[in-house]
């Protein structure tokens, strides 16, 4: 018996589409891996940071999605914790979109805008009650989130409260970013389990859906939690071995010593210029002002 969340798919059908999608690297394409991830469970999350390409893989992973299922019929929401979140997502997933090789009546059963989470719930006005809730599900079949990091408890439950039970949900974000302003940061505590790596029977299933070596974790903590999960570790805007890129990774590893060692090597992209003064300062920022 399947595990409550995982979805039946057809392995070869769906192998041939993601690598149509996704050309062979030659390496483990963590895109594509977070698009098996996602076509095969109801509740899926997508982490990764600037530069990882969540939207491009959120774009191939629904056009994935509508070539399978080949269904006229399938409604699909895009929403986010805030208007300008929902009008970001809007543009890049469009621009994503428009490079796809879809149909036109593929690409119209995908929403051109997105909507604010009280919106696609429904908030009244002046009260806590919503539209949507588990007695008067959400009329969809795929909702896409954008921004999940903003995202509070209380908001969490209500949305999975109400999506309907054939429904599907895929959150994106940043675990490191954008936590939510009220009590409880869900993206980040369970991106947590992210670390202990997928049960062998997920990591040979991603392998054989993907083409390429996954790696599984020790043991079986929380695998069904891990196994909907995906972190996107490559960085398309700057290298792994780029100042940026290793400063950034001790940045989010708090690691206080290695930022500061990084900071003292001779990188191209990054360097270090202590100030002494409050005129050394002023003068920074004049320079930063006039783009030197």
């Amino acid at each position: 018996m399947k595990p409550t969340g995982v979805l039946e798919m057809d392995e070869a059908r769906l192998a041939s589409t993601l690598n149509a999608l996704f050309p062979a690297t030659g390496e483990t394409d963590w895109q594509k891996v977070a698009a098996a991830v996602a076509l095969t469970r109801r509740i899926s999350v997508i982490s990764g940071g600037p530069g990882t390409g969540k939207t491009t893989t959120v774009a191939k992973l629904l056009a994935a999605l509508i070539q399978i299922e080949d269904s006229p019929r399938c409604r699909i929401r895009l929403a986010a914790p805030t208007g300008k979140a929902a009008a970001r997502l809007t543009e890049s997933l469009g621009a994503a979109l428009r490079k796809l090789p879809l149909t036109d009546a593929q690409k119209a059963l995908i929403p051109t805008e997105a909507s604010t989470l009280h919106r696609l719930l429904g908030a009244q006005p002046g009260s806590q009650r919503m539209r949507y809730h588990a007695g008067n599900p959400l009329h969809l079949d795929v909702l896409v989130v954008d921004e999940a990091s903003m995202i509070d408890l209380p908001m969490m439950s209500r949305l999975i409260d109400a999506l309907p039970a054939h429904g599907r949900v895929i959150f994106l974000g940043d675990r490191d970013q954008l936590a939510s302003v009220e009590a409880g940061a869900v993206l980040g505590d369970i991106c947590a389990w992210a670390s202990s790596g997928y049960t062998a029977a997920r990591a040979q299933e991603l392998t054989r859906l993907t083409g390429s070596p996954v790696p599984a974790g020790e043991g079986a903590i929380a695998g069904a939690l891990r196994d909907s999960l995906c972190l996107l570790q490559k960085s398309y805007r700057f290298g792994s071995h780029s100042g940026i890129g290793s400063l950034a990774r001790a940045v989010n590893a708090g690691a206080r010593a290695e930022v500061k060692a990084t900071l003292r090597q001779p990188f191209d992209d990054i360097a270090l210029h202590p100030l002494s003064t409050t005129e050394e300062y002023e003068a920074m920022l004049g320079a930063a002002q006039q783009g030197l």
